[in-house]
């Protein structure tokens, strides 16, 4: 409620959900996981770099997953091996989804949590945006 009508008097940016993407990185990658997942009707496309999140921290998505699926656009989560602050994390999270039938891209690389492994992921994730 604070940030997006600061962005939204700053700049040029849609209102569209489908226009909208979130992602981050390390605590950004939790809270992109976190806000997108429960603003899905502000935020279509979401992505988290070595970022976990808590099940209970986004239920109202994990329980309605055919809503979820429908109002997601793509939901891509990814992290190194050697990344022993959310590695494992990640992979419960991956699990609950599987289990829900929450759609979603993981990628699971070499490295550890550190920035070379981050700039990658963006390589990988910014061209997958806004594709229809």
């Amino acid at each position: 409620d604070e940030a997006m009508p600061l962005l939204e008097s700053r700049y040029r940016v849609s209102k569209d959900r489908e226009q909208r993407a979130i992602t981050g990185l390390s605590m950004g990658g939790w809270q992109s996981l976190s806000i997108g997942l429960n603003h899905l009707d502000r935020f279509s496309w979401i992505g988290s770099f070595s970022g976990a999140v808590d099940e209970n921290e986004i239920k109202p998505a994990l329980e309605d997953a055919t809503g979820t699926n429908a109002k997601l656009k793509l939901l891509w989560i990814a992290v190194g091996k050697d990344d022993e602050r959310t590695h494992v994390r990640n992979e419960q999270l991956v699990g609950i989804l599987k289990s829900k039938g929450i759609k979603h891209e993981w990628l699971l690389t070499e490295g550890d949590h550190s920035w070379p492994v981050w700039r990658d992921y963006l390589s990988k994730f910014v061209p997958l945006l806004f594709q229809h």
